[in-house]
């Protein structure tokens, strides 16, 4: 196997865990092009088909609550292993699926062992760097990862001419190429392991980080609830893109496959300005101009969507800068966050990863259930979201 020195140095690292992160925005951009088709090949309506979307988000979730803090206790590359063997297993059942109660169960499976594989990875950025390297070297991981959705609504609509159920097999087979990357190329990050399995200590590694203090605060968990209801936006435009963009304004598959990709490419930028900006603002700073951001686009939107003057340009001007920021915010605070702990990064970096996916899968659920064809309820939801994540950082110093 190669140095582990000269690995951690090398830039194929960041590309290694970026690629296996990638599974996520995989698993869900990919088949959007497809949504209704398959709501076509069960005979179900599209809002139930896009009730998979948040259905990953929740395993997703789960999947990242066990992982973590599971790799703090057995090692990193046996959790992240299984979670790539689960995630490949799942998805090529999906293929097989009969009915669509199948894909949901099924789609459980496949998002908790991508929330394996995924929260292992991010864990191992903060084993493998110096802890005044960790923002820099996730926003890296970060950036390869969100090549992912750039491309993957392409991929799907490309595929879609062997049928929907292609889309899954090529998934298939790209996660069981990062297994193998993962079991010959990315070494053990943990070396101090317990020598037994307890569940108590699960728990109370949890408890740890939640009620881990920076200056007599609970900092981390409030950049953790920061960062959810930031991530609430960008989720309530994944959940609720497909309906918004073919239904409500009759975009094409292809278009749509256009549209969404170039924000998978805004979601990049945000990240890689948000890398730049950190080496002259302090990344909470950045985190909080971001915020305002939101906050006053989404009021302007939000009240145009009320009187319905709201038109596509306007609705994708507004979705592409919500998710250009949201891709820019989120890195930055997982940044900082996880340089706040240095044993515990495997729980740290599950709950972070947990509320940020139960956050997301509930908002974009709750706005996909209210919208009824309307573009009022979204953006009001995505208003609301970036109001609370205002006042979490109410009375915090943001230049540390």
């Amino acid at each position: 196997m190669e140095n582990r020195q000269n690995l951690v140095d090398s830039p194929r690292l960041i590309v290694f865990l970026g690629s296996i992160m990638a599974v996520v925005p995989f698993a869900v951009d990919a088949y959007l092009p497809a949504l209704s088709l398959i709501a076509d090949h069960y005979g179900v309506g599209l809002v139930e088909v896009n009730l998979t979307v948040s259905t990953y988000l929740i395993g997703h979730a789960l999947g990242t609550f066990v992982g973590g803090a599971l790799s703090d206790q057995l090692g990193r590359k046996p959790l992240g292993s299984f979670g790539l063997l689960l995630f490949s297993a799942s998805t090529l059942l999906i293929a097989l699926a009969e009915t669509i109660f199948q894909i949901q169960v099924y789609r459980i499976f496949q998002a908790i062992g991508g929330g394996f594989a995924a929260v292992v990875c991010m864990a191992q950025v903060r084993d493998f760097y110096p802890k005044d390297e960790i923002p820099q070297r996730m926003a890296s991981v970060m950036m390869v990862m969100l090549v992912a959705p750039m491309i993957a609504p392409m991929l799907g609509f490309f595929l879609l001419g062997f049928g929907w159920r292609a889309i899954f097999v090529v998934l298939t087979i790209y996660s069981l190429s990062l297994l193998c990357v993962f079991l010959l190329r990315i070494p053990e990050s943990v070396h101090n392991l317990p020598e037994r399995f307890e569940i108590r200590s699960l728990f109370s590694n949890y408890w740890r980080v939640v009620t881990h203090k920076r200056s007599g605060r609970y900092m981390a968990s409030r950049y953790t609830l920061f960062s959810s209801l930031t991530s609430g936006v960008f989720f309530a435009y994944l959940t609720n893109s497909m309906a918004i963009l073919t239904q409500y304004f009759s975009l094409t598959q292809f278009q749509f496959c256009l549209v969404f990709g170039f924000g998978g490419f805004c979601a990049m930028m945000g990240t890689v300005l948000s890398k730049r900006l950190m080496l002259s603002m302090a990344p909470m700073r950045i985190a909080s101009y971001g915020n305002c951001i939101h906050i006053a686009l989404l009021l302007v939107v939000w009240i145009l969507s009320l009187t319905e003057q709201l038109g596509l340009s306007g609705v994708l001007v507004t979705l592409f800068i919500c998710v250009s920021v949201a891709g820019g915010i989120r890195t930055t605070v997982a940044g900082v966050y996880m340089t706040f702990f240095d044993r515990l990064s495997g729980a740290a970096a599950s709950l972070h990863s947990t509320v940020i996916f139960l956050f997301g899968g509930f908002i974009g659920a709750l706005a996909a259930m209210l919208s009824k064809g309307s573009l009022m309820p979204i953006f009001g939801i995505m208003f609301l979201t970036s109001l609370a994540a205002r006042a979490v950082l109410w009375n915090m110093r943001l230049d540390n």
